[in-house]
């Protein structure tokens, strides 16, 4: 169990890193991630995803029930801004 604790902080330490070094390949040599569309961009979303969700602790969650607007404002706003584009 000690073994995937290192392996999930050291993941964890590096996962900005990882999305920032990639997006700037991305952006000067674009055809690197050409193979990423469709079915795989949805599973390399997914992991991006889960890798950020293992970074947050209980005084993460403790501070969003402290400050509902930070996250009901952003939430109203994709609500109303879905019908106006048609999404």
């Amino acid at each position: 169990m000690q073994f995937l604790r290192i392996i999930s902080q050291q993941l964890s330490r590096f996962t900005a890193l990882v999305i920032i070094l990639a997006a700037a390949v991305t952006f000067i040599e674009p055809a690197t991630f050409s193979w990423v569309t469709g079915d795989t961009q949805v599973i390399v979303l997914g992991v991006i995803m889960l890798a950020m969700g293992m970074t947050l602790g209980k005084e993460d969650y403790k501070v969003l029930a402290q400050r509902p607007l930070d996250r009901e404002f952003p939430k109203n706003c994709v609500t109303a801004y879905n019908p106006l584009t048609g999404e």
